[in-house]
């Protein structure tokens, strides 16, 4: 803009390109049971192949991978999973090492958590007694040579005094720790019965376990210990919450609607529930709407205002008899 003596003068330059930046994709937490993952860690994930790959997939006693099936069919492209347990126990493994045994157990628990270990004595003296190196696999199937993921511990100790003292170094695996005493002395050589040869392999025992179904404390967990939903502590944000019901025959309890539609309010989210097993008809979902007065208050006020306002008591009567009613 250039002042003259006549008037203003408007000159229009060209800038740089510029592109306008796109929002952000809603995010959708989902709290529930699986088949197996990481225990109360929010897991993101953006495809239903990447919920398979960590947490199992389909498992028919529990509803919470239908619900991100389902999601991600439907267009969903970001969703943050927290596996919550209750009971489930962690497989073992165990090494033998002379008359003593190593005993280790994996740090996933469940029945569907497939690991096996390789002592091996490569590139170690024979004056280093001590030492050994140790191969931890994770397979996808109990037998097989199909790899999930692995780790491998080069010249680990027996011996408190080193820096590479096994209990010190295990103690960041991701796949396994340590448990019960520690031998005396180093684990054996794994070797393959044919050949001779230390390419074989130990299977983690059959003694892990599922757990037993959920219940509300599960859900809940501690916003201490950022456990249940609460391990949503660790999320930088998420906009949904969806919380499948407990099984398929029990719904999700009151004191966690109320729980976890406090905590969405503090994170600024929308809860998502499915409605209770009990409605049947569109006349029972208005009927127990009253219920549902401290969980979604402003979902409940307007449900009462349509319900008084003939004009528009016939269309939410429709409406509910084919949709699902979301509290908020």
């Amino acid at each position: 803009m250039t002042p003259s003596k006549q008037a203003l003068q408007v000159a229009e330059e060209r800038g740089p390109d510029q592109s306008i930046s796109r929002l952000a994709t809603a995010r959708t937490a989902f709290v529930g049971r699986t088949l197996r993952g990481p225990v109360n860690r929010p897991v993101f994930v953006k495809s239903f192949v990447e919920f398979q790959h960590v947490f199992g997939g389909l498992w028919q006693p529990s509803l919470l991978g239908y619900a991100i099936e389902q999601f991600f069919d439907n267009g969903g492209r970001e969703a943050l999973i927290v596996r919550v347990m209750n009971g489930a126990r962690s497989a073992t493994l165990t090494l033998k090492a002379g008359e003593q045994v190593l005993q280790l157990q994996a740090l996933r628990p469940g029945t569907r958590e497939f690991l096996r270990a390789s002592v091996d004595f490569d590139n170690i003296a024979a004056d280093e007694p001590d030492l050994f190196n140790l191969t931890v696999q994770r397979v996808l199937t109990r037998g097989t040579g199909q790899v999930d993921d692995q780790e491998i511990f080069h010249r680990l100790s027996m011996s408190r005094a080193d820096e590479r003292y096994f209990p010190t170094v295990i103690a960041q695996s991701a796949l396994i720790r340590l448990v019960g005493e520690m031998p005396t002395q180093r684990p054996n050589r794994t070797l393959d019965p044919a050949s001779g040869l230390a390419t074989a392999y130990v299977n983690s025992n059959s003694d892990g376990d599922d757990g037993a179904p959920l219940t509300d404390y599960d859900l809940i967990g501690s916003s201490l210990d950022h456990t249940g939903l609460f391990a949503l502590h660790q999320a930088e944000y998420f906009n949904f919450l969806c919380i499948p019901p407990l099984t398929r025959d029990r719904d999700v309890g009151p004191s966690v609607l109320l729980v976890a539609a406090r905590y969405c309010k503090e994170r600024r989210a929308l809860l998502i529930v499915d409605p209770p097993s009990a409605w049947q008809t569109a006349d029972d979902a208005l009927l127990s709407a009253l219920a549902c007065a401290r969980q979604a208050a402003r979902a409940l006020r307007v449900l009462c205002a349509l319900r008084r306002g003939s004009r528009h008591a016939g269309a939410l009567r429709r409406e509910l008899s084919r949709v699902a009613l979301c509290g908020s």
